[in-house]
C-alpha cells in the first residue's frame, strides 16, 4: 500500500548529479520521454518519488519531473516532459537538448512510496501525462491507470487538471 513514510526513511536527497541524454523520444506532440544516464555518482530512489533538472550552466529555473522507471543496475533514469507553453525548462527540454547534453539531477524527493512492510498486492491509480502514456491512450482521455507492486505508479506532482 502506498503511504506517506516518515522523511528519515527515505534515501538522502543528492544536489547536482550530472546525467547524459542517451535518449530522447516524442510520444505526442508536447509530450517527450528523456532516458538519462549516470556520468558517475547514481542516484537512489523508490517508486514515487521525483528528481529537480537543471541545465548545466545555472541559467534556468529548476522544475520538477517524476522518475517514470523502476531502479535499475545501469543507474539510468526516465522523465516524461510535457512541454509548458512559455515554460523555460520544459521548452529547453524540449526544443534544446540534444543526445549527449547533459543535465544537472537533484534528488530523490517524496515520501509518496510504497510501503515496504506490504505482503499483499498492492494498487496504485495514476492520471496525467505519464499514466496515459503507460496505457497507450491520448493525454486528453480521462481514465486511471493500475500498476502493482514496484512500478511506477504514483505522481506526487501531478496533481493539476489535464
Amino acid at each position: 500500500m502506498a503511504t506517506q513514510q516518515p522523511a528519515e526513511t527515505i534515501a538522502g536527497a543528492v544536489d547536482d548529479l550530472e546525467y547524459t541524454v542517451l535518449a530522447r523520444t516524442s510520444h505526442t506532440p508536447n509530450i517527450i520521454e528523456l532516458e538519462l544516464a549516470p556520468a558517475d555518482e547514481r542516484l537512489s530512489y523508490r517508486s514515487g518519488q521525483y528528481v529537480l533538472i537543471g541545465d548545466p550552466d545555472h541559467t534556468l529555473p529548476v522544475r520538477s519531473y517524476s522518475l517514470a522507471n523502476a531502479t535499475n543496475p545501469s543507474g539510468r533514469i526516465s522523465l516524461l516532459v510535457t512541454e509548458v507553453p512559455g515554460g523555460e525548462m520544459s521548452t529547453w527540454l524540449h526544443r534544446g537538448l540534444r543526445i549527449g547534453y547533459r543535465v544537472l539531477v537533484s534528488g530523490p524527493y517524496g515520501t509518496f512510496v510504497a510501503d515496504p512492510g506490504a505482503d499483499g498486492p498492492v494498487l496504485c491509480l495514476a492520471a496525467g501525462s505519464e499514466a496515459s502514456l503507460r496505457s497507450g491512450r491520448s493525454p486528453k482521455t480521462p481514465y486511471a491507470a493500475l500498476a502493482l507492486n514496484g512500478s511506477p505508479c504514483c505522481s506526487p506532482r501531478a496533481r493539476r487538471p489535464m
